[in-house]
């Protein structure tokens, strides 16, 4: 469980103020408890997009097994109905290189949208006879322009229907919690995946001694080394980055004993560098 308590110093003119969420913060409390059963993502599930904003996707499949996890099978304890399933006009799909007699490109296609509407329906584990319902939303690009070797030309996608179910269903179990750590930022620390990827690995090595003592040798080394940076860590800045980059792993795999040394060697360099701060600000 992520420490809530906010120990964090002001910083003076010149220092990047420590961000607090760039923890991911569980929460506590019984209302937390379905999402605490869905909210941590299997690495092995999930694909980093090659363009654009490079967003982390979660396999659907995955979704529909932590689903039927935490509440039992779908179609009996939880399921969905589709409210509402229709196209959007998005506006004409123009070739410029194609024109008229008068040189005005001509439109090739109308372009598409596909939204679908759900209903996310679930039984509380606590309270089988306390039927909740959540709602989602879904889109996928029907008829739209794509280009192939250089050429245009208006592309349809067969499996819209699919495609938007998936993404409504994705959306309405957001709300429950499903996989909130790639949706929070966690999966842009390559320390908290790694750390993800240990405990898989411990996991399947099952009885293994010698692949459990791996992995702790693996830890080991790993905490020589993130620690002498923490000691060592020439600003303030510099500091918090070193510590919440793993802070996560930390948690993860090490006693009680090295959260509370990994907390009280932070605080230590940040006393050590606070002279040398105030000195440079003045």
């Amino acid at each position: 469980m992520a420490d809530m308590e906010d120990d964090t110093q002001p910083l003076d003119d010149g220092q990047a103020e420590y961000d607090p969420q760039e923890d991911y913060v569980r929460g506590e409390g019984a209302n937390l408890s379905i999402w605490h059963k869905i909210d941590t993502t299997d690495p092995r599930f999930t694909k980093k997009q090659d363009t654009g904003a490079r967003l982390t996707s979660i396999n659907g499949q995955y979704q529909i097994m932590r689903m039927t996890e935490a509440f039992g099978p779908c179609g009996l304890n939880w399921g969905y109905e589709i409210l509402s399933s229709e196209f959007i006009d998005t506006g004409p799909i123009i070739n410029p290189d194609m024109k008229d007699i008068n040189g005005v490109p001509i439109v090739i296609g109308n372009g598409k949208l596909h939204t679908m509407r759900v209903q996310l329906w679930y039984l509380s584990p606590e309270d089988r006879d306390n039927k909740a319902a959540i709602s989602g939303i879904g889109h996928t690009p029907f008829m739209y322009r794509a280009t192939n070797n250089g050429q245009m030309y208006v592309r349809v996608d067969d499996e819209y229907e699919k495609k938007s179910l998936t993404d409504a269903l994705t959306n309405a179990m957001s709300k429950l919690g499903m996989a909130a750590d790639v949706r929070m930022g966690m999966y842009d620390k390559t320390d908290y995946v790694q750390g993800l990827r240990d405990d898989i690995a411990i996991q399947e090595a099952g009885d293994s001694a010698a692949e459990a003592a791996e992995q702790r040798h693996q830890f080991e080394d790993w905490w020589e080394t993130h620690m002498g940076l923490i000691k060592t860590a020439a600003s303030i800045r510099e500091l918090e980055k070193i510590f919440v980059g793993g802070q996560d792993r930390v948690k993860r795999q090490g006693t009680p004993e090295l959260v509370k040394e990994h907390k009280e060697a932070k605080d230590l360099r940040f006393r050590e560098l606070m002279p040398k701060k105030e000195k440079a600000s003045g």
